[in-house]
């Protein structure tokens, strides 16, 4: 599965940004329904997991996957990071072949794409 980190608005990639034809979006909530409201490291993983399985259930070849938990829900974006990119590594999709980590700002990109790298090469060792 190919998985790359592009900069962007998630509201216009859910639409039809990066040449992807959207015909479904998919929905992910990394702020639980108790406590404070704020996202946790197993939201964010649930979150992630649930979306990667949901976009395959229904034959998705291609998702666009903002940092689920790092904006309103106040999870750290560097953790947060980690998390998404080390459940993309882990999932086993039959169908999704494409998977766009995408980062609205420039420093938000800059740290996704340090943490999906050091993912990347940890997975290699």
């Amino acid at each position: 599965m190919e998985f790359t980190v592009v900069q962007g608005d998630i509201a216009e990639a859910s639409a039809d940004a990066f040449g992807l034809d959207a015909e479904i979006v998919v929905h992910a909530v990394a702020m639980p329904h108790y406590g404070d409201g704020r996202a946790t490291a197993e939201s964010v993983r649930d979150a992630t997991r649930n979306a990667l399985t949901a976009a395959d259930e229904r034959g998705c070849e291609s998702l666009v996957i903002p940092a689920l938990g790092c904006g309103v829900a106040g999870f750290d974006l560097e953790a947060g990071a980690r998390i998404i990119a080390e459940t993309i590594r882990a999932s086993d999709p039959e169908n999704l072949r494409d998977v766009r980590f995408i980062a609205q700002s420039s420093e938000e990109y800059e740290t996704v794409r340090r943490v999906v790298d050091a993912v990347r090469d940890e997975g290699e060792d």
